[in-house]
């Protein structure tokens, strides 16, 4: 019995191996010397290969001397080594968790490195920055539902684990009540004889 559990565990943490487990945290921060900046994604965090994507930036200055509308900042997305596109960054009005972004959809599904270039239009009005963003993935589907997948499959895995070991020691434990009742039973029919 212990062999066939140990196979049924086996067989359910297969699918664990190939699992991708949701990353920790939907935004990036990056910094250069005194500026820093997070970059943000819609949809959801992550953007579906093929379909139009919105990248949005929140960047900061500790010398409190940068300003989007001052800023010449490009966007050049990496696919491994190679330049897929290079895009000027655009400043967003009305807005307090973004102040610059940009459009793109990214052609196929994989990790793309995001990289912003930002330097000031006029001299000195603040640091010039390069910022590296490298773990931008494009999913075949909205990310969020394979995260749920992939987390009823990973929190699944216990409950259903666990009940199954429960039943199999319930079992074992009536089959060892039995054989000792069976022993006591001919214990006494031979102590009466």
């Amino acid at each position: 019995m212990k062999i066939a559990l140990r196979l049924i565990f086996a067989l359910l943490a297969i699918p664990l191996l190939f699992a991708k487990l949701p990353q920790a945290s939907a935004h990036t921060l990056q910094i250069d010397n005194d500026i820093s900046g997070v970059l943000h994604t819609d949809p959801d965090h992550n953007p579906v290969a093929g379909q139009p994507a919105k990248f949005f930036f929140l960047f900061g200055d500790r010398s409190r001397r940068f300003k989007p509308e001052l800023c010449d900042c490009t966007a050049e997305i990496f696919s491994g080594n190679q330049m897929v596109a290079s895009l000027p960054i655009q400043p967003v009005q009305g807005q307090t968790d973004a102040n610059m972004s940009f459009n793109y959809t990214l052609q196929q599904p994989g990790l793309y490195t995001v990289e912003v270039i930002g330097k000031p239009k006029t001299d000195n009005a603040f640091q010039s920055f390069d910022l590296k963003y490298d773990d931008v993935e494009a999913g075949l589907t909205a990310s969020h539902t394979n995260h749920l997948w992939h987390g009823l499959a990973f929190f699944g895995f216990f409950p259903v684990a666990w009940l199954l070991n429960y039943l199999a020691e319930k079992k074992s434990a009536r089959k060892r009540a039995k054989i000792e009742q069976s022993a006591n039973l001919q214990k006494q029919n031979a102590d009466v004889q």
